[in-house]
Order: structure tokens, then C-alpha cells, then sequence
């Protein structure tokens, strides 16, 4: 009774919310002293492990904790459905509700949301309900209105899941695939097959609209054995230890014309690499050396943090190799050698890390004009193998904040729980160039204005707000007033 009461009540009514047990909750809390990030570390670690366990084993006593499992959802589904929608807070984005299996689309639809081309592109689409096409971008701008202008801290993506767009391959595909930038992009697809087919039928054409409005976007041309090649995903596959490491080796000299955002997938192969090795997403980048004329003045500060990285795997190999003659009990006078060269090597890596550090400064300041510099937007974790393990980090640019989306819930965390789990369990990261920072800021502004507007009167008329009809369709914008109304009775 006493390790309960000395978990704090909204601490405990979240995971119980996310149906994890009491006991294990007062468990993971007493492990972590009460620390916050290492509290939810815990969390997700023993439900990975529950996880693999359930799917390696057919004992009795795991079938009983499957059906256990299977009814507490079943609980909880019905308890949503009884229990009131809470009003929006200030100064805060809306969640969407956490549905077992979706969550990374749920996600990735929050970071289609924070990113403004795709948010004012999918608004401007004049759709309509005579197709299941034009149904289904309906409910995308829904959706996305309803993140912008709902009075509630949660909405469903239950309409847009349930679409009949969504063939039996698809909804199969949903339910198994985990990888986020895989879905990010799948949905991408379905909007721009979707449009597509809406605009043909409108203008007795067969055209691609979609992909020419945002080839300028998502395309890098690079030159592949003198063969251009589009391509908006980069792969890594845990070969290199940073995001610019991956650039610098892969892509070197190799672009013919740079994208506005740039998506990584970050590959962790099981088979390869230990899935524990960090992996850097470093804050700013200077991309000129990628382009094909690049005469090796714009390398600078990155190459230095190339040299650090390999100056660090070497003090770790040093490390290792003195670690295993000291528990042999052996060499020691090659050990002696070894230490002495691991301090001049540690000397040299930490005068350089204050080198790097002082550019770094200046570098991250310095967003004027500059088509080859990039800043980090978005990173996509997953810290185990079931999908509501799934972390969406958004940096917000005027605050220099970020915003973490997990589990239908939206708040702001710190860069060292950011850098920590980024570099363990790190999927997809998305890099802006830093010219279209200024328009991030004024969208994220625009967000929080109305959001903070609905939340002060809970039965706001969005319709008499001029600047979301000139960006948001007439009947939508009704939609989602409506949908306002009903939800202000269930404040009480």
C-alpha cells in the first residue's frame, strides 16, 4: 500500500490509462527513483519483453495472459467510450487517440500536421464525397482541422482508418508494419493516388499532380554511374555512427540538387550491428559537400566531427582491448603502452569536441540564406517491437523546444531525453533546410494562436475566423465546428 501511494497520482492514471498493470507500474517507479524518462524506459522495456515472450512461447500460463491482455483492452475500449473528453489546454497541440495498432500512423499523421507545405497543400484540395477518393481526402482535411481547431486534448483517427480507400491489403499491411517512414510514406501514396484520381476525373486527364507539387520537396537527384536517380528516402544501415557520417560516406559529391526536407531511415540490423550502438542525429548540418561541383571549402566543421567520430571509435577499441588484458591478468606492460597512448588519444578527442563545439554555436545560429545548410525537424523512435512504443520528437524552432507525440498525448521534454533515446532506438529523422525554418516557425505560431483561442471559449465559431476560411474548405471548417459543439457537452 505504501509503494502506491508514493507513485503520483497522474503518473499512475497515465499507464493505467495505456492498461499496464498497478504493481508493475509501482515496480518500474521504486526502479527509477521516481526519474521521469527512466520511469517510461522501464515501462516500455518490460512490455517489449512481455511482448517477445508472448510470441516465443505456448505455455498455459501465457495463453491466460494473452486472454487477460485481450480483455483488459476490451475494458478499456469501453471505458473510453464512458469517459468525458477533457478541454484542449493552452499553449498545447491535440493527441489523437491511441487505438492499439495505429499509433505509428497516428504518429506519422502528427508529423504530416507540423510540416506546413503538407498541411496547406492537402487543405487546398477541393474534395468532395461522390468518390471514395474524394471521401478519403475528406477525411484527411478533417483530420487535420480538427488538430488545428478541436476544443478537446484528444481526437479520433478512426473515420480516416475506417475509409473505403483502405483495401484488405492495406488494413493487413497497417496492422503488421512497424517501420514508421514505411507508413509516413504509404500514406503519402494513398493522398496522392487519391488526388490523383479526384483531379483526373474532374479534368478528363491522367496526370501525377501530386508528386510534381512536391518533387522539389522529398527528390534528391544524385548521380548513380552516370544515371540520375530520384530519390526522397536515405538509407542507412547502421554502417556509420551519425547522420552526417552516412552523408559523408554514401553521398559524397554525388547530388545534383538538394531537397527542401530530407528523410533517413535509420536501420538496425539485428544481424549486423548490436541494436543497443548509438547512433547521432546531428542538430545542424552544412550539406554543400554533396553537391557534384563541391571543391572541399564547405566541409569544415563537419568533416572535424568526421575525424572526432573516428578519433572516438579508436579510444573505445583502445578501451576495449586494455579491458580484456586487465581482466586477463596479462601484458602489463602492453597495457601501461596502451593507457598512455588512450590518454593522448582522450586529450586530443576532448580538445577537438571544444573545437567543434564553439563552430557548432556559431553554425546554429547562423539560419540566414544558405541552400546547403540543414537543420534537424523531426526524429521517430521506437524503443521495442510493439507499435505504441513508437516516440514522434518534433523540435519547435522559435522555442527551441521539443515536442514529444506518444500515446495520444502531446507535452514538452528535454534535449537530454531526446539525445539519449534518439541515439538508442532512433528510426526516421527528418532534416529541414534552414531557409524554410522562418515558415515552420509561422505555422507552429499559427497552431498554437487558434489552439489557444479554442481553448480559452470552448464554443468558438471557427467559422468567423478569417484566416481559417481563407486556408481551410468551407464545409470542413462547418465539420469541425459542429463536432466542437458536441464535444463542449461532455465537458461537464
Amino acid at each position: 500500500m505504501n509503494q502506491q501511494s508514493n507513485v503520483p497520482q497522474n503518473v499512475m492514471d497515465f499507464y493505467l490509462d495505456q492498461q499496464f498493470e498497478r504493481r508493475f507500474i509501482e515496480k518500474c517507479w521504486e526502479e527509477s527513483k521516481g526519474k521521469a524518462f527512466e520511469m517510461d524506459d522501464l515501462i516500455w522495456k518490460g512490455q517489449e519483453n512481455t511482448f517477445q515472450q508472448s510470441s516465443s512461447q505456448n505455455a498455459n500460463a501465457n495463453q491466460d495472459w494473452f486472454e487477460a491482455s485481450q480483455l483488459d483492452k476490451h475494458v478499456s475500449k469501453i471505458m473510453q467510450q464512458v469517459i468525458k473528453k477533457k478541454p484542449r489546454q493552452a499553449n498545447n497541440f491535440v493527441g489523437i487517440e491511441n487505438l492499439e495498432s495505429d499509433s505509428i500512423i497516428n504518429i506519422m499523421l502528427q508529423l504530416i500536421h507540423q510540416i506546413p507545405q503538407l498541411y496547406e497543400f492537402l487543405l487546398s484540395i477541393k474534395s468532395n464525397t461522390s468518390n471514395k477518393s474524394g471521401q478519403f481526402l475528406r477525411c484527411i482535411q478533417l483530420l487535420l482541422t480538427q488538430l488545428t481547431t478541436s476544443n478537446t486534448s484528444l481526437i479520433s483517427s478512426k473515420q480516416l482508418l475506417n475509409a473505403s480507400i483502405w483495401n484488405q491489403i492495406d488494413k493487413d499491411y497497417l496492422d503488421i508494419q512497424k517501420d514508421p517512414i514505411l507508413i509516413f510514406f504509404f500514406i503519402l501514396t494513398k493522398i496522392d493516388q487519391s488526388y490523383r484520381e479526384l483531379t483526373n476525373s474532374l479534368l478528363g486527364k491522367n496526370e501525377n499532380f501530386f508528386i510534381r507539387e512536391f518533387n522539389s520537396i522529398f527528390n534528391t537527384i544524385i548521380m548513380n554511374q552516370q544515371i540520375q536517380e530520384n530519390i526522397y528516402i536515405l538509407v542507412t544501415e547502421m554502417k556509420q555512427v551519425s547522420v552526417f557520417s552516412f552523408l559523408y560516406e554514401q553521398y559524397k559529391q554525388k547530388v545534383y540538387a538538394l531537397p527542401q526536407i530530407l528523410c533517413i531511415q535509420i536501420k538496425r540490423n539485428q544481424n549486423n550491428i548490436k541494436l543497443e550502438q548509438a547512433f547521432d542525429i546531428n542538430q545542424v548540418l552544412e550539406l554543400g559537400f554533396l553537391k557534384i561541383n563541391f571543391q572541399g571549402q564547405q566541409v569544415n566543421n563537419e568533416t572535424k566531427i568526421y575525424d572526432l567520430e573516428k578519433l572516438q571509435m579508436d579510444i573505445r577499441n583502445f578501451s576495449n582491448t586494455i579491458q580484456m588484458f586487465t581482466e586477463e591478468g596479462t601484458q602489463q606492460d602492453i597495457i601501461k603502452i596502451l593507457q598512455s597512448k588512450l590518454h593522448t588519444l582522450e586529450t586530443l578527442s576532448m580538445q577537438k569536441f571544444d573545437n567543434i563545439q564553439k563552430q557548432k554555436q556559431a553554425l546554429e545560429f547562423s539560419y540566414h540564406d544558405n541552400n546547403t545548410k540543414y537543420a534537424v525537424h523531426s526524429i521517430t523512435v521506437q524503443k521495442g517491437q510493439v507499435s505504441n512504443s513508437s516516440i514522434l520528437y518534433v523540435y519547435n524552432f522559435k522555442s527551441q523546444k521539443w515536442l514529444k507525440f506518444q500515446n495520444s498525448q502531446c507535452i514538452i521534454v528535454e534535449d537530454e531525453e531526446v539525445t539519449i533515446y534518439s541515439q538508442k532506438h532512433a528510426l526516421f529523422v527528418t532534416y529541414i533546410n534552414t531557409n524554410l525554418i522562418p515558415q515552420f516557425i509561422k505555422h507552429q505560431e499559427n497552431l498554437i494562436e487558434i489552439g489557444n483561442i479554442v481553448s480559452a471559449n470552448d464554443s468558438y465559431d471557427l467559422n468567423q475566423n478569417q484566416n481559417l476560411r481563407n486556408l481551410i474548405p468551407k464545409d470542413i471548417l462547418m465539420e469541425a465546428y459542429k463536432i466542437n459543439l458536441e464535444n463542449k457537452k461532455q465537458f461537464k
